[in-house]
């Protein structure tokens, strides 16, 4: 086996892709890019509204806040809009990935493939930084209503578990989903070789 064409995985494995290989992957592929493309269509359709109607919230609560002197609202609205606006940022770039494709190429739909891909890893970066920023202004308001005389009943530090058990469940998600990119691009570079 020659080293230059084989695909290393995690576990420091080679593997090479032969043309059965190829044969069995393309209706398996076909039928991920479908399952894909439906998927796509839900969240795109259903986030996109939530992610708004959140970023509404936000203003509100930050105007509410504001007014009233209430500044660990001030601090949760802008969380809100911040958390609102990345999230809407990552599911507008899934947006050209909708339709499902026509396409029997192997070569395209290993790229449509990778680009989803890499969409998603985008996503749960978004994600990731949603989470952090939640933790960071959570803290802020948490730290506020301590100094204003109304500590919150919940300690802060039970939601930065749960957060970071989300970051880590992210996390763990997105190593997959570089392996599976990984997976692909070797494919991708396979076939350009027997081109």
């Amino acid at each position: 086996m020659n080293d230059e064409n084989a695909y290393w995985d995690n576990l420091g494995v080679a593997w090479r892709a032969s043309s059965s290989d190829i044969q069995r992957v393309t209706p398996l592929l076909q039928a991920r890019l479908r399952r894909q493309a439906f998927g796509i269509g839900i969240s795109v359709t259903l986030g996109l509204p939530l992610c708004v109607a959140a970023l509404v919230l936000g203003i509100l609560t930050i105007w509410h806040g504001w007014t009233a002197g209430i500044w660990n609202f001030v601090t949760r609205g802008t969380a809100i809009v911040l958390i609102s606006a990345l999230l809407i940022r990552a599911l507008t770039s899934f947006l050209p990935f909708r339709a499902r494709t026509g396409t029997q190429s192997l070569a395209d739909m290993l790229e449509i493939a990778s680009a989803r891909i890499r969409r998603t890893l985008f996503l749960i970066g978004a994600a990731i930084a949603a989470c952090v920023i939640s933790a960071a202004f959570g803290l802020a308001g948490a730290a506020l209503r301590i100094h204003a005389g109304s500590p919150p009943h919940l300690s802060p530090f039970i939601d930065l578990a749960i957060i970071a058990l989300i970051i880590a469940f992210l996390w763990l998600y997105a190593r997959t989903l570089s392996a599976e990119a990984d997976k692909f691009e070797y494919l991708q570079r396979t076939l350009a070789a027997d081109r």
